[in-house]
C-alpha cells in the first residue's frame, strides 16, 4: 500500500520537527543560555590577553558554548 501525499508530507514535516528539537538542545538535553562574546582575532595573542577578553571567552566556556582552545584543554600546543 503506497502513502498518500498527505500522509507523506505529514510524516516529513514530523521528521523536521524532531530533527529541529534535537538540535535545539544543548548538553544533557538543556539549552545554554550564551552570553555575548566581543569581536577578538584569536589569532592575535595581545587580544586574547585582554582581561575583559579573557572574562568573557572563560563565561562562554563554563556555559558550554564555546570550545577551549586546543591549548587550553591538553596544556601545550601539540600535545596529546
Amino acid at each position: 500500500m503506497k502513502p498518500t501525499p498527505s500522509s507523506a508530507r505529514s510524516l516529513r514535516a514530523l521528521a523536521i520537527a524532531g530533527a529541529l528539537l534535537a538540535v535545539a538542545c544543548g548538553e544533557d538535553g538543556v539549552t545554554p543560555n550564551c552570553p555575548e562574546l566581543p569581536l577578538y582575532d584569536a589569532s592575535d595573542p595581545e587580544t586574547l590577553e585582554d582581561p575583559e577578553i579573557q572574562a568573557a571567552i572563560e563565561r562562554a566556556i563554563r556555559e558550554h558554548c564555546v570550545t577551549p582552545r586546543a591549548e587550553e584543554v591538553t596544556g601545550a600546543a601539540g600535545s596529546p
